[in-house]
């Protein structure tokens, strides 16, 4: 989009000065950091006329680092201020998703045994529900769960963790958001995807972000959610449940996060490259549904199949026997979440063509299909 618009000599000489610190490329950028400073501020500040930057005196500290992140600009993240900037953002996440604090629970969830385990073929509608579609959120649910049991000494009432993560994930969503903004992910790459944001109205999203990644109770008295389909908790069978990590969610919650624990001068990545083979280990081992999904759409997407259409019309031939009947929408939906998931583990990537995308294989993903096939052989 293109603005005209006037200014005078003395606004076009700051932006001349601005641009000569090499914070910023354009003026563009200048005038959409101010915005975005000033739609902070504005927020902030309410019906007031003026304000007091002081978190003592009403404004939250992570607005006033988001202002002067911003005003700074990426010239920060450079030299001698690296460690400072770094320090700043570690207090933009909320301590409740942050790495320090943890500690070991004294015992982990047992989890019950899968029905797929030894089946050649899941369902579509078996499949992780498509809603599922950033595994980001269940590394900082296991985080903050590890914070909940250490705190408690047990395992936890999934009221109480609905209520302690509700409070505070918005906050870890603006955090994102502003990444975004700053590193300019856009699409598949932006961080805040599937997070609530605080500038949200009413409390759907925080309600919609409690139900599919962390847990709920279904007709069946189950748990059903992100962390218990991946096998990350285990929960007891109550009104109000008690859950706990599984020693799997506790090795994801202690690795270090390339996101939440701020590191700033890496290219901005969901997960480290410890975290992604910690993640396919453990999906190979002990979750067969999403196993499954893996290589049936990688299987695929190397075999030509390597449209959104194409791929659905292939999952529609294959899934269907035993007079299962999938809509398309329903196939669209379960095929895209799958995707999104193995993108944020580095199996797959997206090329994009206009509004045309085309799926591509990377050598994770052919590394991680040859080995399912040599087990296969071998078994």
């Amino acid at each position: 989009m293109i603005i005209c618009f006037e200014c005078s000599r003395e606004s076009k000489r700051l932006l001349d000065s601005l641009l000569e610190t090499k914070s910023f490329d354009d003026y563009s950028q200048v005038i959409e950091s101010a915005l975005q400073t000033l739609h902070l501020l504005k927020q902030e500040m309410g019906g007031e006329k003026s304000i007091v930057i002081g978190e003592a005196h009403g404004l939250s500290q992570t607005v006033i680092e988001s202002v002067l992140e911003e005003a700074a600009g990426p010239s920060l993240f450079q030299g001698s201020a690296e460690k400072t900037v770094r320090r700043s953002l570690a207090s933009s996440v909320p301590e409740l998703f942050q790495h320090a604090g943890l500690s070991r629970p004294s015992a982990f969830a047992e989890l019950a045994g899968d029905s797929h385990a030894s089946a050649e073929e899941v369902p579509l509608d078996r499949w992780l529900f498509a809603m599922y579609n950033k595994l980001m959120p269940a590394k900082a649910n296991c985080r903050a769960l590890a914070h909940l049991q250490a705190e408690l000494g047990r395992s936890v009432h999934l009221s109480v963790v609905h209520e302690r993560i509700g409070e505070q994930v918005a906050r870890l969503g603006d955090y994102l958001k502003r990444l975004d903004s700053r590193y300019k992910l856009k699409r598949d790459d932006a961080l805040s995807v599937a997070f609530p944001l605080s500038g949200d109205k009413g409390d759907k999203s925080v309600s919609r972000y409690i139900h599919q990644f962390i847990g709920n109770v279904n007709k069946l008295g189950e748990v059903s959610g992100m962390l218990s389909a991946l096998k990350l908790v285990g929960y007891s069978r109550d009104r109000d449940p008690e859950i706990s990590l599984s020693e799997a969610g506790w090795q994801l919650a202690i690795l270090q996060n390339p996101v939440l624990d701020t590191n700033v001068d890496q290219q901005m990545q969901i997960f480290g490259s410890e975290e992604v083979e910690f993640l396919l280990g453990h999906i190979r081992a002990q979750v067969p549904v999403e196993r499954f999904t893996y290589i049936t759409l990688l299987k695929l997407i190397r075999d030509g199949k390597n449209s959104p259409d194409n791929l659905d019309a292939s999952l529609k031939v294959m899934l269907s026997s035993g007079g299962r009947k999938y809509t398309n929408s329903f196939l669209s939906s379960q095929r895209s979440g799958a995707i999104s998931r193995m993108a944020d583990l580095r199996l797959v990537g997206r090329l994009r063509h206009g509004v045309k995308v085309t799926y591509v294989v990377t050598d994770l993903g052919k590394d991680f299909l040859k080995s399912m096939e040599n087990k296969n052989e071998q078994g």
